[in-house]
């Protein structure tokens, strides 16, 4: 869908309705001639963009997406579950509904030995969102696995795969973020820094 609301002219294929009575709708836009502002979106008026969103919505409910979409997303959650279970000091939470996942890290200053945490604990405000930075950075660099950060929660990173992601696709990401994680904390940031440097 949005390949080709981009090919109309568009950014995000979106679809909105207005409803208003004719007499509010005039007062506050008058007719296309003579009104400044128009109600209109980037689509306004152009049928390509109803069907679209007509053809998307079919594929939904005919291919029976939602329905894969939330057994995709119980699966995913249960094997990131047992990333978890693997990696107590740098997972600290899996949460989310369907294949909308958030993956939230540990502070920075957790995931070190226990004797460098009261000095790097200073630092953790700082240091937020770092480790999911070095994490995502790997997993696209390593495994071509790209992953999206969150604003509210720089600890956190966004798993969206798209609604025909399958169990091969869950499991392939397992194995890359699990081969990232098995490196440790040190590493994970030594193998950072060196990428940057060359």
């Amino acid at each position: 869908m949005t390949a080709l609301a981009k090919s109309l002219g568009g950014g995000k294929a979106a679809v909105g309705a207005m409803i208003a009575r004719r007499d509010v709708y005039m007062k506050a836009y008058g007719t296309p001639k003579t009104a400044m502002i128009h109600a209109m979106a980037t689509f306004g008026g152009i049928g390509e963009a109803c069907v679209t969103s007509i053809e998307a919505i079919n594929v939904l409910y005919d291919e029976h997406l939602i329905d894969k979409a939330a057994a995709t997303g119980d699966y995913l959650l249960q094997r990131l579950d047992e990333l978890k279970a693997k990696y107590p000091a740098m997972i600290k939470d899996v949460r989310g509904k369907g294949l909308m996942i958030g993956l939230e890290f540990h502070d920075f200053s957790k995931t070190v030995p226990v004797v460098l945490r009261p000095v790097l604990a200073v630092l953790d405000d700082k240091l937020k969102g770092s480790l999911p930075g070095f994490i995502g950075s790997h997993l696209l660099r390593d495994h071509g696995v790209l992953v999206a950060f969150t604003e509210y929660n720089r600890d956190v990173v966004r798993l969206e795969p798209p609604l025909i992601c399958g169990r091969e696709h869950v499991d392939a990401f397992i194995k890359a973020l699990d081969e990232v994680l098995s490196r440790g904390i040190v590493r994970i940031v030594k193998d950072f820094v060196k990428a940057q440097v060359k």
